[in-house]
């Protein structure tokens, strides 16, 4: 019952703590730096991933894009001649190249919003390494 009656009286204390204060306005200024969220995206090139992937260019300023990367699964391939594995359901990867390419196309009105927009030239490059 003691314990309670503290508690008590510690949430009341705290409560009213706030409630004093001066009359005169004081103006709190909180900086702090926020980074961004380093990304690799992972796409097979499927309608769904294509999507994705615009909407991921379109959200570009929120994070930092490390790198795009095209990959396959069991369901569509690139196959491999050497070996005779012929592709199956492939997307290609030229697709992916385009939409960096248009995106560069409307850079400057992205920009225009938010400066922190990285450029076509700087998404393609992240990719490069990536290239069929």
């Amino acid at each position: 019952m003691k314990l309670r009656k503290i508690v008590e009286v510690i949430l009341a204390a705290v409560m009213f703590a706030g409630c004093g204060g001066t009359s005169k306005k004081e103006n709190v200024i909180t900086h702090f730096k926020q980074e961004k969220a380093r990304t690799v995206i992972t796409t097979d090139g499927e309608v769904d991933d294509r999507n994705s992937v615009i909407r991921a260019l379109l959200y570009a300023n929120e994070m930092d894009i490390a790198g795009i990367v095209l990959t396959s699964s069991m369901y569509h391939y690139a196959g491999d001649n050497a070996k005779g594995i012929k592709p199956f359901r492939w997307t290609g990867s030229d697709w992916l190249y385009k939409y960096i390419d248009d995106y560069g196309k409307v850079y400057d009105n992205l920009k225009a919003h938010d400066a922190t927009y990285p450029t076509a030239t700087k998404l393609k490059k992240h990719n490069e390494n990536w290239k069929y």
